[in-house]
Parts: C-alpha cells; sequence; structure tokens
C-alpha cells in the first residue's frame, strides 16, 4: 500500500469521525449536562438530525435549557413580584425584624 493511499485513508477517516460527531452534538451535550431526559433528545437527532433545521433546533434546545437553568438569580425577568408580596409569612419576618430592631436600641 502506498504512503498516499494510507494518508487519504486516515484523512477519510478522521473526517467521518468528526462529521459523527457533529451529527450527534446535541445528544452528547444532553447526556454531558445531565438534562432530563437526554434519551428523547438522541431519539430526536436521529429522526430529525439529518434535515440540518432539526439538528439546529436540537441543538438550539439544548443550549438554551443550558442557559436557562445556570442563569443568575439576578437577571430575573422584571414582571415577578418580591418574595414579601408573595408570602405573607415573609411580610411577618420583617415586622418581626423590625420589632427586635426597635427594641434593640432602646
Amino acid at each position: 500500500m502506498d504512503p498516499v493511499d494510507f494518508t487519504k485513508v486516515a484523512t477519510l477517516a478522521a473526517k467521518a469521525a468528526m462529521a459523527a460527531l457533529a451529527y450527534a452534538l446535541p445528544a452528547i451535550l444532553a447526556a454531558w449536562w445531565r438534562q432530563r431526559r437526554p434519551e428523547r433528545v438522541a431519539r430526536l437527532n436521529l429522526l430529525l438530525g439529518w434535515t440540518g433545521i432539526g439538528w439546529l433546533a436540537l441543538l438550539l434546545h439544548v443550549v438554551g435549557r443550558r442557559v436557562r437553568r445556570t442563569r443568575s438569580p439576578g437577571r430575573r425577568p422584571a414582571s415577578r413580584r418580591p418574595a414579601a408580596i408573595l408570602h405573607p409569612s415573609a411580610r411577618r419576618g420583617d415586622e418581626l425584624s423590625a420589632a427586635r430592631l426597635g427594641s434593640a436600641s432602646t
């Protein structure tokens, strides 16, 4: 076998391995990031990944779930109310702390 043939075969094998990894990227990321049901992502990747649009939609879905899960609590949407409005027990805690502060200062 010629050395040229061996390099062509090795190059072709490397390209095929990279293509397989790229094709399976949404399923690999879902499993790596321990998302809730990575087998569903893998199944959808097998069914729709070959279209290109399905692969891109799955990749955006997996990455989007990761971003939403790791987003800091300080960056919540403005429509949420403070916890004191939602939970009456939190308001009672504020009254108790105010009473403690008032009794400590006198």
